[in-house]
């Protein structure tokens, strides 16, 4: 068993026997980081600096076996600590664009929202999915093809019984090509 699947059985027995623990437990992930290696570190680097680079190109940059990189990869991917892979595209002709919001799910704070979650898994529309540290409330960009689809992701995120309440706010995607920038030293 790897380091990684270890520390995550070991938080997922403590959430189990400590239930009213401050971190999240059940079916949400912990929000305990796992711990990394400087191999882990290097791969996080390596991916920021380029997402695009494949498990074989990272093993060649940071001198790891292929077969290790690619294992790793996978185990951080599991842990949390790579979220995907996001293509930015641009839509040269705006009738192209897909419409855009930002929808902010405020949580009832006596419920662990674990059902919530699970069901931003059938939501295929949601770009990025963050909790503002403030509130807990979760604060979710989606894409969608249709305008009317965004009512339907807000009256269904309504129905769940953890949410209070729902803000919708429609986005316009705007082009852009970031500079590349270094992530600092850890």
């Amino acid at each position: 068993m790897s380091e990684l699947t270890a520390e995550r059985s070991r938080r997922d027995l403590e959430c189990f026997r400590y239930p009213n623990d401050s971190r999240e437990c059940a079916d949400v992930k912990s929000t305990v980081p796992a711990p990394l290696d400087h191999i882990d570190d290097a791969i996080l680097r390596e991916l920021e600096a380029d997402s695009r680079l494949t498990a074989d190109a990272v093993a060649v940059r940071i001198g790891a076996s292929p077969e290790e990189c690619a294992s790793r990869i996978a185990e951080l991917e599991k842990a949390g600590h790579i979220g995907g892979y996001t293509l930015v595209r641009g839509y040269p002709v705006p009738a192209l664009r897909p419409t855009s919001a930002v929808i902010r799910v405020v949580q009832d704070h006596t419920r662990t929202g674990a059902d919530l979650m699970r069901s931003l898994d059938y939501i295929p529309e949601i770009v990025t999915a963050e909790v503002l540290q403030d509130d807990r409330s979760l604060l979710l960009r989606v894409h969608v093809e249709e305008s009317g689809r965004i009512e339907a992701i807000a009256s269904g995120l309504r129905s769940q019984s953890a949410v209070v309440s729902v803000d919708v706010s429609r986005t316009t995607i705007v082009p852009f090509h970031p500079r590349h920038m270094s992530r600092p030293p850890l």
